[in-house]
């Protein structure tokens, strides 16, 4: 749960992004209070349902970044892939 509020983190406060959070529309208040609970909703914007909004999209199907995980392992390539993407790394 950490790499994922240090994305979110990275994103909103290096790279000045909005962070939506993508769910089904039923899920929204289950995905709030467990962020919540766990420490992970400081940098969240907004959660909405599915294709809502157009941007970034990190995810495992249908994303500009296919990914199925945040992990130590792969944080660093998903800071990178999010600073290339908002023009920060040339």
């Amino acid at each position: 749960m950490s790499c994922f509020r240090d994305v979110t983190l990275y994103s909103s406060c290096f790279l000045n992004a909005e962070v939506l959070l993508e769910c089904r529309g039923d899920m929204k208040d289950a995905y709030y209070y467990w962020l919540k609970e766990h420490g992970a909703y400081d940098f969240v914007d907004c959660i909405i349902k599915r294709n809502e909004e157009k941007g970034f999209r990190i995810g495992p199907k249908k994303t500009n970044f296919l990914i199925d995980r945040i992990t130590s392992d792969n944080f660093r390539m998903v800071v990178e892939r999010l600073a290339l993407f908002r023009g920060f790394l040339r």
